[in-house]
């Protein structure tokens, strides 16, 4: 698996999620990684953006053409009853919260694509005709 740094202060919580999602599909050749920025993970730090447009915006400064944003956070519940039983929105730093849809139109309004691999991981390429 290829090892990741960058913006994920507690890397440590989340190495189990990046045991089940592997890189390396996403990024099999490292000549590629040379070549173009590393993975850029964004781990549990998302739900905390007062400015979530703005930060994003500050993260794909981070990443040259080609490269990955990968976020993990708890995708928000589907229904309003699971989301008044959630216990992700009780921490009082939790100031926003997301689903699959909505990383991918954040993806899409700054030009990258968006898988999601699993639950509450999405992965962000920028094209790498980007600066």
């Amino acid at each position: 698996m290829q090892e990741i740094h960058g913006l994920c202060p507690s890397f440590t919580r989340c190495s189990s999620v990046w045991r089940r999602v592997t890189l390396d599909q996403y990024l099999p050749d490292p000549l590629f990684i040379a070549w173009h920025s590393p993975p850029r993970p964004c781990s549990e730090v998302a739900e905390h953006f007062y400015r979530p447009a703005e930060e994003f915006d500050t993260m794909a400064a981070l990443v040259r053409g080609g490269g990955l944003l990968a976020v993990l956070t708890s995708f928000q519940p589907e229904s309003a009853d699971q989301f008044a039983e959630w216990h992700y929105r009780r921490d009082p730093t939790h100031v926003v919260f997301y689903g699959a849809g909505t990383l991918a139109l954040l993806a899409e309004e700054r030009g990258w694509t968006c898988e999601i691999p699993v639950k509450d991981v999405a992965i962000m390429r920028k094209p790498v005709d980007s600066s």
